[in-house]
């Protein structure tokens, strides 16, 4: 089959080259990322699906670039370029700006200018194509039409997908990402996929120990429980800080390093097995209320500001926010599906009721975020077994910084009460 051949005015033809150049700069970022400096405890391998998609979608487009309209091909362009300059600007040259450029900062840094140049070719093309016949008020109602039509897939569609791709490429930060001091003890806890993940250690003298997730967020939270007696491990998930493997913000892969932790207090001389709670906050929460659901003996678990982490989660509750936010939140969940090579998890609405003996305590406040809203409904898919306590004036997991004599009071009431060493009825 003969090959397409480039647009015939000289404009479009510097245009397909140019645009081409950018696309193929884009995807060189891509291959370095998933293939030549994958995450530590990962190889290439891990990455493969991840990867290739992406790539074969540019290098589809590159090659389509000469037969599409002039519409087309600066809409496209311009997508593309708002994707590349934005995930550009928060994972490669973030990070280069923080710790130096290492490993595909370069070609992420590329790709970044790519993506600032695509969008200036697509711009350029756009304007160039307008049509400028017909009277003022068609012009002007066809220009709003076609603006709004490029918003909404703007933030639909391209914004969703540069939060998918942030969101499981987030920059590590230094390692370790927190050093709480003497009497933390820094272990390694091996995950049962093969990683090896960052945590620290403090033994408490009343024979019950607490998983505080994430680890470096809840340091306060952590020496707060420590004066109550309890043991508590600090863990910093996959992907963040010293530990191992890829990141995923939305933590679809978090209860493999919560069992991580669990079987770590399982072997310490100091922690009844039957007395071990959790402490999530944000995320962390929704993987601890998923691991308690489990049956994984985790007795107790406090979960603060816990939200939604995939798209059947935010339609679970059909308001009209979530109505209109629908196409956002199924966009990200592909694009995280794509970019993690994962699947998500059960949702919690469907895992609460399952919670069986173990306790929760749901805290959460009007003014949070990502979902954070549904506490009330996953309160009562509970069935009984959480205690649900809202914090009006507190921002997302702001709780113990709001009320902090209230907060201690109830959640190590909740802590005692939920492990004591013969909790009534057990």
């Amino acid at each position: 089959m003969k090959p397409p051949s480039p647009p015939a005015d000289p404009a479009g033809r510097t245009e397909t080259r140019l645009a081409r150049t950018m696309f193929l700069l884009v995807a060189v970022y891509l291959l370095d990322d998933a293939m030549l400096h994958p995450e530590p405890g990962t190889t290439a391998a891990d990455h493969i699906l991840s990867g290739a998609l992406p790539v074969s979608a540019l290098l589809w487009a590159a090659a389509r670039h000469p037969v599409w309209r002039a519409p087309t091909r600066a809409a496209v362009s311009t997508a593309v370029g708002l994707l590349a300059l934005g995930v550009g600007l928060a994972v490669p040259v973030a990070h280069a700006r923080s710790a130096g450029p290492s490993g595909d900062d370069y070609t992420g840094i590329a790709a970044t200018v790519a993506g600032a140049a695509l969008v200036a070719v697509g711009v350029r093309g756009a304007w160039r194509v307008r049509r400028t016949g017909g009277s003022t008020r068609s012009r002007v109602v066809r220009r709003f039409l076609v603006g709004a039509v490029a918003a909404f897939v703007a933030v639909q569609v391209v914004l969703p997908l540069g939060v998918a791709f942030v969101a499981t490429h987030a920059p590590r930060g230094a390692s370790p990402s927190f050093a709480p001091g003497l009497p933390w003890q820094a272990v390694r806890l091996p995950t049962a996929d093969g990683l090896s993940l960052a945590a620290w250690y403090a033994p408490g003298h009343n024979g019950a120990a607490v998983v505080v997730v994430p680890g470096d967020g809840g340091l306060r939270h952590a020496r707060m429980l420590r004066r109550h007696g309890y043991g508590v491990l600090l863990v910093s998930p996959r992907g963040q800080g010293a530990s191992e493997g890829d990141v995923n913000l939305f933590g679809w892969r978090g209860e493999t390093d919560v069992r991580a932790a669990l079987a770590f207090l399982a072997r310490r001389p100091d922690v009844d097995p039957r007395r071990v709670g959790g402490l999530g906050l944000s995320v962390g929460g929704e993987i601890l209320l998923q691991t308690a659901a489990r049956g994984t003996g985790l007795r107790a678990v406090v979960a603060e500001g816990a939200g939604t982490r995939w798209a059947a989660e935010d339609l679970a509750n059909p308001d009209l926010e979530n109505v209109v936010l629908a196409p956002m939140s199924v966009t990200i969940t592909l694009g995280v599906a794509v970019f993690s090579g994962g699947l998500p998890p059960a949702t919690l609405p469907s895992l609460l009721p399952r919670l069986g003996d173990a306790r929760a305590l749901l805290i959460w406040s009007r003014r949070g975020q990502g979902g954070e809203h549904l506490n009330p409904r996953y309160h009562r898919a509970t069935g009984g077994a959480s205690d649900i306590w809202e914090i009006p004036e507190a921002g997302h997991i702001g709780g113990l910084a709001a009320r902090p004599q209230e907060y201690e009071r109830r959640v190590v009431g909740f802590f005692d009460a939920s492990l004591a060493p013969n909790p009534a009825g057990r």
